[in-house]
């Protein structure tokens, strides 16, 4: 089981097995074993040291978008998350409360059938 994590100034990896190479057991993957001495690790070896954010790339510019539209959101919006966007290519348009309505509208749910029950437009074939 393993774990490769970094932050803008540190990268560590951890790897964790048997010498023999047989299974640690059931359930025990990165995520269970692994991740935990790194999160320890990195905790100390970062400890006492300026939290630093990652840099953008050039060209690079965020944008908070409406998930229900995928326009720009306004201070209204509640539904919005930041999206990042090759410069020029973000949307232009900012959300309206009709655009959210209508995109609601035309939303469809589809559900998973299994075998052996009616089949329709949206079941696989």
């Amino acid at each position: 089981a393993w774990f490769i994590g970094f932050t803008p100034d540190l990268v560590a990896g951890v790897w964790v097995g048997n010498d023999d190479a047989s299974p640690l057991g059931e359930k025990k993957t990165g995520s269970a074993v692994a991740i935990p001495i790194w999160t320890e690790f990195m905790k100390r070896a970062l400890d006492n040291q300026p939290v630093k954010d990652f840099s953008s790339p050039p060209g690079i510019v965020f944008k908070k978008i409406d998930i229900e539209t995928g326009l720009l959101a306004t201070p209204k919006c509640e539904n919005a998350l930041w999206f990042a966007f090759l410069e020029g290519t973000a949307p232009k348009e900012y959300s309206s409360s009709e655009q959210r309505a209508a995109s609601k509208e035309r939303r469809i749910t589809v559900r998973p059938v299994s075998l052996g029950q009616e089949q329709n437009q949206f079941s696989p074939r």
